[in-house]
């Protein structure tokens, strides 16, 4: 038998609530995080920077979807690459490698659903407190600690950025 989730209260986050974070480029806030979800779900708003992306990774614990609210992504999953704009989702499954990178000078909006939840904790434990609304001042990318952080996780960073390899 499944387990017996007991009623509880909605949980309501307006715009601009949630846990704001600066990682690498990116100005993110955890929306919900696995422990909101009792370990069902986590969801994070991105901005993530034009020109940008992570590196090639990959999740053993929980699917990743995004959906695009604003910019063009082109998107990479095992073998597969696509360019998704404004309104589109791809479900980017545990376990296959891949990696997203914002085309264009323009900023990208995303949501990202992580299922189950968990994934969320690399950006809040690599990440820092957002200093402000905007995105984060540049600074080089510290790829050995997301490795850490990740192992913990279930995560492993594959490779470089797709901007820098050429993916």
């Amino acid at each position: 038998m499944g387990q017996v989730v007991e009623a509880k209260r909605p949980l309501v986050r307006d715009a601009g609530e949630g846990e704001a974070l600066w990682f690498r480029e990116n100005h993110m806030t955890i929306k919900v995080s696995a422990a909101d979800s009792g370990g069902a779900f986590s969801l994070v708003e991105s901005w993530v920077k034009a020109n940008t992306g992570p590196p090639l990774h990959v999740h053993h614990r929980e699917e990743e979807t995004l959906w695009v609210l604003s910019g063009r992504v082109r998107i990479r999953c095992g073998d597969d690459e696509f360019t998704v704009g404004p309104g589109a989702m791809a479900v980017l499954p545990r376990d296959v490698p891949h990696a997203f990178h914002v085309e264009g000078e323009e900023t990208a909006h995303l949501l990202t659903l992580m299922t189950p939840g968990g994934g969320e904790a690399l950006f809040a434990r690599h990440g820092r407190p957002a200093g402000g609304p905007g995105l984060p001042p540049p600074s080089a990318p510290d790829i050995e600690g997301m490795k850490r952080i990740g192992e913990q996780l279930g995560q492993e960073i594959l490779g470089p950025p797709m901007a820098v390899s050429g993916l």
